[in-house]
């Protein structure tokens, strides 16, 4: 696209979100009411949050984007973009050899089910390596200690297609990855599907600990420049690491490098934490949401968290205003993200050796 339909794109987007929040306000902050919308806030904390919005732009009346969320200018081939750089001193372990708790999971093998696997057991084989010695396994057996000893992308993915995508030896088989091939990665936007991307957030784990990039649009025209950048983040990576990645934020990212006719990003292992997090948490706290694991097992306080919902509506009031206000809660919410999801794989890593 060129510069002028960028602008026109832009201009598009802004007036369509102004007119069709993706939120319903539910008066008296009506519970029972709450349930009957897929995306609901109550009146109250609209309320707190509009009063908030106005001191954010008061605050900020008259500054610049650059003074009040410092950064640095970036240029690619599609243009510029601002990127705002942060290091977390959060360390993650690793590379680890294969754990040889893997090679005790018998239903790896194609043809082993949780009853085959009982009875495999009762006549004396506990481990994959016992199954080669079983002429019906034999060959079954070999290629799966061959995918186990080829890397932790190979046994990840078996794993997950054999066990499910929740189960806790997916957390001790990602052990077996350099950190320093990990991409944390999280999305702010405009909406479902089919919007632009805001704020793109990676975090790369180095000997410092961890370096959040986030590439904030200034303007939506900005958006392939930032899709440029991530590119280039995601060059190297070994494995992503998101909440809800798997669903939302790699799809749109997908989707929005279509939108511009740019090729595919290159397809990675994907460790998924909302899976994990669901399968050790559902029940026990009302809501498996990143805010919530926060809250009650990573023992992380946010003073005040803008709801994802409102991010499309503040960051228009930005583009109409000029006032950067709204920006800034918004840029730490996405920070804080990333630096959780690294506290998260750590903790689940933790829960994954005492179930296993």
């Amino acid at each position: 696209m060129q510069g002028a339909d960028l602008i026109s794109v832009s201009q598009r987007w802004q007036s369509r979100i102004a007119a069709s929040p993706d939120y319903v306000i539910v008066p008296h902050d009506n519970v029972f009411r709450m349930g009957m919308h897929s995306s609901t806030i109550g009146e109250s904390t609209f309320e707190q949050f509009g009063r908030y919005l106005h001191e954010l732009c008061t605050r900020y009346s008259g500054t610049l984007v650059e003074d009040a969320i410092p950064g640095t200018v970036l240029t690619t081939d599609e243009g510029k973009c601002y990127c705002i750089q942060s290091t977390e001193p959060i360390h993650l372990t690793g590379p680890l050899p294969p754990d040889p708790l893997l090679k005790q999971e018998m239903r790896l093998v194609r043809g082993i089910g949780p009853k085959t696997a009982v009875t495999m057991r009762e006549r004396g084989c506990q481990t994959i390596p016992d199954l080669r010695h079983h002429r019906m396994y034999i060959n079954r057996a070999d290629h799966v200690l061959s995918v186990l000893e080829s890397g932790p992308a190979g046994a990840g993915y078996l794993i997950r297609t054999r066990l499910g995508p929740s189960h806790p030896l997916g957390l001790i088989a990602s052990e077996g990855f350099d950190p320093a091939g990990f991409r944390f990665i999280d999305l702010e936007t405009l909406g479902i599907f089919g919007r632009p991307v805001i704020l793109f957030g990676v975090g790369c784990p180095d000997p410092d600990g961890l370096k959040i990039h986030q590439i904030l649009l200034r303007d939506i025209s900005e958006e392939p420049a930032a899709l440029c950048v991530i590119r280039d983040l995601l060059e190297g990576a070994s494995a992503l690491v998101s909440y809800n990645g798997r669903s939302f934020d790699w799809p749109y990212l997908q989707e929005r490098c279509a939108y511009y006719g740019f090729d595919p990003l290159p397809e990675l292992p994907h460790i998924d934490l909302l899976h994990y997090s669901r399968r050790f948490w559902k029940g026990i706290i009302p809501d498996c949401k990143l805010s919530s694991i926060e809250r009650h097992f990573l023992h992380i306080g946010r003073e005040v968290d803008i709801p994802g919902m409102l991010v499309p509506e503040w960051y228009i009031r930005y583009l109409e205003t000029g006032n950067c206000g709204p920006l800034v809660p918004i840029v730490k919410h996405n920070q804080q993200d990333i630096a959780s999801l690294v506290h998260l794989l750590n903790l689940l890593r933790r829960k994954a050796r005492e179930c296993c």
